[in-house]
């Protein structure tokens, strides 16, 4: 309760000009020093520093209740001039309407700014930090429910899996380097079982340490009501005219996947948009048997043993065939090196635009491409693709 929800206060922390004011107690409520009027009459704009005066039958919103009394001191001074000046004015519509604009602003921008600060504390949040039990008393903690607080809504994002108990270890450093890494690469989110775009705006570090920085970040998550998902993205077979489905390639049991669509991460869609282009200018077909892959999915029919980090487990390979005419470029063919002169065209220019052409790798597997990510990226690239699959995300549609 404060004196704009209640017509009893009266918070002027600069009264002391000699005004009289009517029959009043002071009063602690909170950490604010009030004056409650003992006898709220009617209202008497006449008399602007009587109790009657603030005897005002507005439904007037609140959020002054969250503020420390030094935190707003010297701003009870500044605005106490203005309060006196409306009142004084209180016949006048014009006055009512700039109360409504003065309340809306300072507690919509001042005290929700305020109170992100305190998200979890004072303090950052980090490894080894520990919720003291609740019959504890100690004001120099860092944390006093804080990191159970912190878990609760790491689990609510879509990223905490673990058991909520107030510790900082290991398993809540990683969910929040996942958090992070999240926010600051992938550009869209789930919203009601939806898929929304949300460009990244976090600025900050991956460094599993909750600063002020990540916490207006999980500030914002929460109040949209967002989870966090991969980048991974469907594309129909139709919206190519020179790369079509094998009939080698295996669809991903997914209640949002359909026949005739390949899954992809986000990042690899210019490229496939560029192996179309290049291959219709050589006259080629390029024939997918693979691309993004579930991970314990039994591979048949692989040219090597699949690698434990490959691309495809993150949605950034192709396997595939390119077709000349009636000749066939495949493993084979290029083992035995008659592959066609179109064929080591197209290669050459999919490796100059920016991907790896398995031909070259140590362990010869053609033909492969693949957009290399390697350590953090792929670790937590790992994680949000491969849960899109087993919690059977939406998964968006991608068309030009």
């Amino acid at each position: 309760m404060s004196f704009l929800s209640d017509p009893g206060f009266l918070f002027y922390g600069a009264h002391n000009s000699g005004r009289r004011i009517h029959p009043c107690h002071r009063e602690r409520h909170g950490e604010h020093n009030v004056m409650r009027c003992s006898d709220s009459k009617t209202l008497n704009p006449g008399r602007p520093g009587s109790c009657e005066g603030l005897a005002l039958k507005l439904p007037l919103p609140c959020g002054w209740h969250a503020l420390k009394a030094n935190q707003i001191r010297s701003e009870c001074q500044l605005i106490d001039g203005c309060l006196s000046f409306l009142l004084r004015n209180l016949d006048k519509p014009i006055t009512l309407a700039w109360i409504w604009i003065w309340i809306f602003h300072f507690n919509t921008i001042q005290v929700r700014d305020r109170m992100t600060e305190k998200l979890y504390g004072d303090s950052d949040l980090k490894h080894g930090d520990k919720d003291l039990p609740e019959n504890r008393s100690n004001k120099n903690a860092i944390s006093k429910g804080y990191v159970k607080k912190l878990q609760n809504d790491l689990k609510i994002l879509g990223i905490f899996f673990s058991t909520i108990d107030g510790d900082f270890g290991a398993k809540t450093k990683q969910a929040v380097e996942m958090f992070q890494w999240n926010a600051k690469k992938i550009k869209k989110r789930i919203k009601n079982n939806s898929i929304v775009n949300d460009p990244p705006v976090y600025t900050g570090s991956i460094t599993g340490v909750v600063n002020q920085t990540t916490k207006k970040e999980i500030t914002r998550w929460l109040e949209k009501s967002f989870k966090a998902t991969g980048d991974l993205t469907r594309i129909k077979e139709s919206q190519f005219s020179n790369i079509e489905i094998g009939s080698a390639f295996r669809k991903i049991k997914h209640l949002h996947i359909n026949d005739g669509e390949i899954v992809i991460s986000g990042e690899i869609i210019k490229y496939l948009k560029y192996a179309n282009s290049k291959a219709k200018n050589l006259a080629l077909n390029i024939v997918i048997n693979q691309a993004m892959r579930v991970s314990g999915q039994k591979v048949t029919g692989a040219v090597v043993p699949p690698a434990k980090k490959s691309q495809h487990l993150i949605g950034h390979a192709i396997d595939c065939n390119i077709v000349d005419g009636d000749n066939w470029n495949n493993s084979r063919t290029f083992e035995n090196g008659k592959e066609t002169k179109n064929a080591k065209t197209f290669i050459a220019a999919m490796k100059k635009e920016g991907l790896r052409w398995g031909g070259d790798f140590t362990n010869i597997d053609t033909p492969h491409f693949d957009k290399q990510i390697i350590s953090v990226d792929y670790k937590y690239k790992y994680f949000f693709n491969q849960r899109t699959i087993s919690e059977n995300q939406k998964i968006p549609l991608t068309t030009w």
